[in-house]
């Protein structure tokens, strides 16, 4: 197993977040402290509003699928979510890799034998790093340990084995939904525990389910001994899954999210190991920001669950950014921006706020920052993004994106409500009721005489899978299996429906300088035609839509690929996969949705019958 060399750094960031003396998927959800972003409809813009021309460049033509500058450097045009615009970034290969095109995108490849930095364990009991892409031996006077997040040398002193439990302070929502609620304390799952020994690392644990761990430690520990919680993850190879990240601003405001972070440290916190027993529970308490801690939670439980749903392929590398008394010029949100955060790559980056409206406790505006993190993973992202709010339609592309993103929070919580604060104010909406907490605000919802291709509420389009997810005890499965279809990535789209760009007057809210792009993307309708064509019962997708009334999307007549479960199979499809159609349980004709017979029914060629 290889570690690259900033494991070996690690303690000089320690204390950076906070220390203190100890006051599946098989993943378990985070635990919920209980008492007692706003996610928007769609037509394309009304009279009075600027289009241009269809085919007019965005980011001066550079392709958001990205494009080598030079050997060694790639350059995209991206589109964060929330209030954001396109952008151009670019950003150099590591030493040892050089730019290539792999599938249609600019990707950095490994050009030597290893990649810079990252080290081994020979059979030799030395330790082997990467140099100019060759391996080079050191010897090891402790012994070199191979740990969950590689390997290193063990400095050579006196240990002993040591188990104890990890936890954080958190906060929910009150009963009322008015403000966060009181203190409580859950098990801190998935952290990673690390010991160390006159500034050398010992050992390496993550913490179980119910927080528990065990790790080696001095067997006389020294004042400056230490036992460290850090907010990481390792992606099993050579590198970091995940990471929250504080950007490490002098002084409290909001900061642009691409802008320089003067001095990133990881989230840690450290216990010194002469006042940690057996048994004992370090807990991380509010005061030693545990918020950054929550978000950790639901996001290595996100990252578990897509890997689950999607056969066992990891998301896409994210380094999450998170600093106390910190904002964002997009509020909260996400990019499939590359970033190089101590000297390891990361394909993605997120930002949560963590001003007075402590967010970081808004477990709906985290699982909708990483809706937006598994479409980009598994799916492909509709590239729409700029100012949008609750109640307020916008073009399709954003409402799919937008919409998703509420929907994969309220599934991975298996809560209808997203609870978030804003402006010093709570607020909620309810997407099996849809209703939203301010007053009488209506909800909006579609025109069936404006057709497929509209302006449309993002929450509506929440509101529409809410009720796919609900309706089959396989609804998530057959989302999932949906955005992961080739229907919903490979371009051109079944509906036609192009990328725009856009600009809000924010005196009259009426959108402004639109563009429409030209470039092909997918939104609701073409969802809804991966979800039948791969299996999904047409009845259950109008009882969602109800195409007489909001909607119109016709599920009698959806568009096909030929790959297709419902173009090739010869028995029923249930979520993408054929079944042969003659079981009471999985019921149905020729590229059909299966179905489940009655009481007292059986399925004869593909239809249930009275037994």
């Amino acid at each position: 197993m290889r570690l690259r060399v900033w494991l070996m750094t690690l303690v000089l960031f320690l204390g950076a977040c906070g220390a203190s003396e100890p006051d599946d998927p098989g993943e378990l959800p985070p635990s919920r402290q209980d008492a007692g972003s706003t996610p928007e409809d769609a037509g394309i813009p009304d009279s009075g509003t600027q289009v241009v021309d269809a085919g007019t460049p965005v980011c001066d033509g550079i392709p958001d699928t990205g494009r080598c500058a030079s050997a060694t450097r790639i350059e995209a045009c991206v589109t964060p979510t929330g209030a954001s615009s396109p952008l151009v970034i670019g950003y150099d290969c590591e030493r040892g890799e050089s730019c290539a095109t792999r599938q249609g995108k600019a990707v950095c490849v490994l050009a030597g034998a290893c990649r810079e930095g990252e080290s081994q364990c020979a059979n030799t009991g030395a330790l082997e790093t990467c140099s100019s892409g060759k391996w080079v031996a050191t010897a090891c006077a402790g012994g070199c340990n191979s740990s969950v997040l590689g390997s290193f040398c063990a400095p050579p002193i006196l240990k002993k084995s040591l188990s104890a439990n990890v936890a954080y302070e958190i906060r929910g929502p009150n009963a009322q939904r008015t403000d966060w609620g009181p203190l409580g304390k859950v098990p801190a799952i998935g952290v990673l525990v690390l010991s160390y020994a006159d500034g050398q690392l010992l050992d390496v644990a993550v913490a179980g389910n119910d927080g528990n761990f065990t790790i080696d430690v001095p067997t006389t520990p020294k004042a400056s001994d230490v036992v460290a919680v850090a907010l990481a993850s390792s992606d099993g190879a050579n590198s970091l899954a995940f990471a929250v990240v504080a950007p490490g601003y002098s002084a409290p405001g909001t900061q642009e999210i691409l802008g320089n972070k003067p001095n990133p440290s990881l989230w840690s916190y450290a216990f010194k190991t002469s006042i940690v027993s057996a048994s004992s529970s370090l807990t991380i308490t509010e005061s030693m920001g545990s918020g950054a801690v929550r978000v950790y939670d639901y996001l290595r439980y996100a990252y578990a669950v897509a890997r689950q749903r999607y056969d066992g392929r990891p998301g896409l590398p994210l380094v999450v950014w998170l600093g106390y008394g910190t904002s964002w010029s997009c509020g909260a949100c996400f990019a499939p921006v590359p970033a190089r955060v101590f000297n390891l790559p990361f394909l993605a980056q997120m930002w949560i706020p963590a001003d007075g409206n402590q967010q970081y406790w808004a477990d709906s505006v985290t699982g909708h920052e990483l809706g937006h993190w598994a479409m980009a993973s598994y799916g492909t992202t509709p590239d729409e993004g700029g100012f949008h709010s609750i109640g307020n339609p916008t073009f399709p592309g954003q409402a799919w994106s937008e919409g998703y993103a509420t929907w994969f929070s309220s599934n991975l919580r298996n809560d209808s409500y997203y609870v978030d604060k804003q402006g010093g104010a709570m607020f909620w909406l309810n997407l099996d009721a849809r209703a939203y907490s301010y007053g009488n605000l209506p909800w909006s919802r579609p025109s069936p005489s404006k057709g497929l291709i509209q302006l449309m509420d993002e929450n509506e389009v929440s509101a529409i899978l809410w009720r796919l997810s609900m309706s089959r005890p396989w609804g998530p499965q057959a989302i999932d299996r949906a955005l992961g279809s080739r229907q919903l990535n490979a371009a051109p789209f079944t509906r036609g429906y192009t990328r725009h760009t856009w600009d809000v007057d924010m005196g009259t809210g009426q959108f402004v300088n639109v563009r429409n792009t030209g470039l092909p993307r997918p939104m609701l309708a073409d969802f809804l035609d991966a979800m039948v064509c791969e299996g999904f019962p047409s009845k259950a997708v109008d009882s969602a839509t109800e195409p007489a009334v909001a909607y119109p999307y016709p599920s009698n007549a959806p568009i096909c690929l030929d790959s297709s479960c419902r173009s090739t199979c010869s028995g029923c499809c249930r979520a993408g996969v054929c079944l042969a159609g003659t079981a009471a349980a999985a019921c149905g004709g020729p590229g059909a949705a299966c179905e489940s017979c009655g009481a007292g029914q059986v399925c004869s060629a593909g239809v249930c019958t009275a037994g």
